[in-house]
């Protein structure tokens, strides 16, 4: 799902991330980290809420994907999302993407 036209209020898309392996900048292998596989939602006012996310396939390709639940966006301006995964002994995180919500009419 494009970040590009979210409402105040929407609910019900599926957002898709990719976690990117730094040293290669391809998508990383995160297969092994399903121990924790989460969303960080950042509102305007830079308040974070973690939410559970799952893998799109098995992780191999590094896709994390979570849909959006009511109240989840609760007010238009600027929005940040990452994905975060987690082994027994290591945390991986997407970078932070940037999306405008848009007021409901």
């Amino acid at each position: 799902m494009s970040l590009s036209n979210i409402v105040s209020g929407d609910y019900g898309q599926v957002i898709v991330l990719t976690i990117i392996d730094t040293d290669t900048e391809a998508a990383a292998d995160v297969s092994a980290y399903a121990t924790t596989i989460q969303v960080q939602l950042s509102d305007p006012a830079l308040n974070v809420a973690t939410e559970t996310a799952t893998f799109v396939t098995d992780g191999s390709d590094g896709l994390v994907q979570y849909t959006l639940a009511d109240g989840d966006i609760d007010e238009a301006g600027e929005w940040r999302i990452r994905a975060r995964v987690t082994s027994a002994s290591a945390v991986l995180s997407s970078v932070w993407e940037s999306f405008k919500v848009k007021p409901e009419i």
